[in-house]
């Protein structure tokens, strides 16, 4: 049971996302508009990820690798529309191109993105979102915003996106390795890491006001 909670995370994907189309008004002027296509491709990933391995069998690792490949670029695009100086936004688009050709070399040479889970790639892009999140923040103390840093959705976001990758990344691993790829205990931290990331999201959107981008 507790081996096929991971698949349960389609449901908790929902939640933000149709919070998200509820208050698109609020913000539909502001950057927060494409994270709302950021989380309905969660959703729909997590539905035909789930689905092909329950109702078919099939290996569902190339639905994961190239959803966190896309997403992972899309966090990288969307923190750079985010920060002011120019300096880090150069940073971020050589994060991109790095990253990008990274995974099309490990996709052709390094590992089988058909059969396996592409844990180079995931663990560059994890550093390099990490880097970015940094950025966004440390930009966001340096201003005004930071006294009612929680009515930011961005800020909501950005946790969210940083608690989730930050601490499964390094427990993914761990686990692979140590543990010798134990499905239990990766099932329980996925759900639970899950959770709370999707939370923050739901959050986030729901601080959504008119006529404020931050």
């Amino acid at each position: 049971m507790l081996e096929e909670l991971r698949f349960y995370s389609y449901y908790l994907a929902l939640v933000p996302a149709l919070i998200a189309l509820f208050k698109y008004k609020e913000y539909a002027h502001t950057k927060a508009k494409y994270f709302l296509f950021s989380v309905w491709y969660i959703v729909i990933t997590e539905f035909v990820g789930t689905n092909l391995y329950k109702w078919f069998g099939f290996a569902n690792h190339s639905v994961y690798n190239l959803y966190t490949f896309l997403q992972l670029l899309f966090y990288l695009w969307w923190f750079k529309s985010l920060l002011v100086s120019s300096n880090k936004k150069k940073i971020l688009s050589y994060f991109m191109v790095i990253f990008t050709l990274f995974s099309l070399i490990n996709v052709f040479t390094l590992q089988d993105y058909i059969n396996e889970t592409a844990t180079y790639q995931y663990a560059l892009g994890v550093i390099f979102v990490v880097t970015a999140i940094c950025f966004y923040v440390i930009e966001l103390f340096n201003t005004e915003k930071v006294l009612n840093i929680t009515a930011s959705k961005y800020f909501w976001f950005s946790i969210g996106i940083l608690i989730f990758h930050a601490s499964y990344m390094p427990f993914y691993f761990a686990i692979k390795y140590f543990l010798y790829g134990n499905v239990k205990p990766l099932s329980i931290a996925n759900f639970v890491l899950c959770f709370i990331m999707y939370t923050c999201f739901a959050i986030g959107f729901l601080k959504a006001k008119k006529n404020t981008d931050n």
